[in-house]
């Protein structure tokens, strides 16, 4: 049996308003890195603000203080966690051990990442049906999105937040996806308090 490579999926920042996966400190330069010791690197797109994603009636209620609101985070993250479906529904095409998949993301990238860890995994999925949303139809759903680990680069707990908005439900616990947080304290867009959730 060949021996199955790790995987990194790679999500670019822009307060879900812009950037992609060209995006070289974060996409480009580390899928390089480590593409070179032995992982698959994937860098994706995201629907951004200006694409008009489908989103849920939430209410997004006190988190006015960051840029994304419902309307453009939950395409994104809904997006990210198709990609996840996608990378593990190709993985015999790539040699990659489906158990050992890492997501990488920056800013708003890396909200996203947080937000797939904590989650359930109905969230950011199955708030519309496929009769409602044709483009699920092509994010094979029979496929989870969980992951080994995420690497966070100044990313916020929105994405969680608006899931517990909707429907009261504590999405944190011991079991979530283990988060390697990197923060700054001089950072004006996203507080370090915003690192500081677990």
């Amino acid at each position: 049996m060949p021996h199955l490579k790790p995987a990194q999926i790679l999500i670019h920042g822009g307060g879900y308003e812009g950037g992609n996966k060209e995006f070289y400190p974060l996409c480009i330069a580390n899928a390089k890195y480590f593409t070179e010791r032995g992982f698959v690197s994937f860098a994706i797109d995201y629907r951004l603000h200006k694409d008009n994603g489908n989103y849920p009636d939430w209410e997004s209620y006190g988190l006015g203080e960051w840029i994304p609101r419902i309307n453009t985070a939950y395409p994104a993250i809904r997006d990210a966690k198709a990609a996840i479906r996608w990378v593990k529904a190709h993985a015999s095409e790539f040699g990659i051990s489906v158990d050992n998949i890492v997501i990488n993301g920056g800013s708003a990238g890396a909200t996203s990442c947080i937000a797939i860890g904590v989650v359930n995994e109905d969230d950011y999925k199955n708030e519309f049906t496929v009769q409602e949303d044709s483009t699920l139809s092509s994010t094979n759903l029979e496929q989870t999105s969980n992951v080994r680990s995420i690497i966070s680069h100044w990313g916020a707990e929105y994405g969680v937040n608006f899931t517990e908005t909707h429907d009261s439900k504590n999405r944190w616990s011991k079991n979530i996806t283990p988060i390697v947080m990197y923060q700054g304290d001089a950072d004006t867009t996203i507080p370090i308090h915003h690192g500081e959730f677990v």
